[in-house]
């Protein structure tokens, strides 16, 4: 049975809260306490439970990737557009920032959107869907925070000191998953008729520096591959396996045969992949002043689909499971 997706059954435990929803009460959707506290800062919390919102639990998980870039929560880079957390480029910077992210773990996995100025916007989906951590232990209890920083009291005068008043927790006991779409992860569009370039090499595709760019891109690409393989575990044999195939591709049982240029990467490459994604939610963890979280349990479990019972499989360095393959190469003189 081919596997299209990878499923991650995770449990988490710690102390305290790590993700507020601000001075927002989540009962009543205002800002205050209902127990006559104006500066109260709230959990994040849904039907009475505790959360970590699945934004809060990407940022972490790609946070050693991430620092120094400015990253959105939501899918882009942030560059002084908090509004649609764009990374905006001019159109000589594009190929190369491109080419850096989308050979990188952060890219294939968690995605992005680039937009050059005057032009189209690059983006890659992410194959990584995370839902939220469900808290199912502990109440909450208010903690003072004496803040040092100027603030106006009711009068409109300066004080120097503000009391917030903090929701904590005691032990808590998180569960959640997380998906891996092999779909999504093993090709890399390069041209744009459908909306899909994920990487740009140059503004003129006809340029006969382009195969040269394109074939320096594949080999970084591959070398970063191999370097996330060694670094899981994998043996040095199963690394050399790694490999990208560039050229134009269909997906299989399209209604109407429209081929896109792109790279493909082969099941070892996707393994690689997978192995670095369960091994930093294996070592995952939230630390902040007024508590922490940490995984301390994962289940992995292999599905075809997602409406059906997925099979458990360990997922070991050195043997590669039959992953879906979801493209077909197409000859250059042939369009179906």
């Amino acid at each position: 049975m081919s596997i299209n997706y990878i499923e991650f059954t995770l449990q988490a435990s710690g102390f305290g809260c790590v993700n507020t929803n601000g001075n927002i009460n989540p009962y009543t959707g205002k800002q205050g306490g209902d127990d006559g506290f104006k500066n109260r800062i709230f959990a994040k919390q849904r039907n009475g439970k505790m959360y970590i919102s699945s934004n809060c639990i990407r940022g972490y998980f790609f946070e050693p990737d991430a620092k120094g870039m400015m990253l959105s929560n939501q899918g882009g880079f942030n560059n002084n557009k908090s509004d649609n957390g764009e990374l905006v480029i001019s159109s000589k910077d594009m190929p190369m920032i491109s080419q850096k992210i989308a050979s990188s773990y952060l890219g294939l996995i968690r995605g992005y959107m680039l937009t050059e100025k005057g032009g189209d916007a690059i983006k890659r989906n992410s194959p990584l869907m995370v839902t939220d951590w469900i808290n199912e232990k502990g109440e909450p209890n208010k903690n003072e925070v004496m803040v040092n920083h100027l603030a106006l009291d009711e009068d409109g005068k300066k004080e120097s000191n503000s009391l917030f008043y903090q929701d904590t927790w005691g032990d808590t006991l998180y569960h959640g998953m997380a998906v891996l779409s092999i779909e999504q992860m093993q090709f890399i569009e390069m041209d744009n008729r459908l909306g899909h370039q994920a990487v740009r090499f140059s503004q003129n595709p006809k340029k006969a520096k382009v195969n040269d760019d394109i074939e320096t891109f594949k080999v970084q690409l591959i070398e970063n591959l191999k370097n996330i393989g060694l670094r899981c575990g994998m043996p040095e044999s199963k690394c050399d396996d790694i490999d990208v195939t560039y050229g134009r591709f269909m997906k299989k049982d399209m209604l109407f045969a429209y081929p896109e240029e792109g790279l493909l990467l082969n099941n070892t490459a996707l393994h690689a992949l997978i192995l670095e994604t369960k091994r930093r939610f294996n070592t995952f963890a939230i630390v902040k002043s007024k508590g922490f979280v940490r995984t301390d349990k994962i289940s992995v479990s292999m599905r075809s689909t997602l409406t059906t019972e997925g099979f458990e499989q360990a997922l070991v360095p050195d043997a590669i499971p039959d992953y879906a393959r979801f493209y077909k190469a197409v000859e250059e003189n042939n369009e179906a």
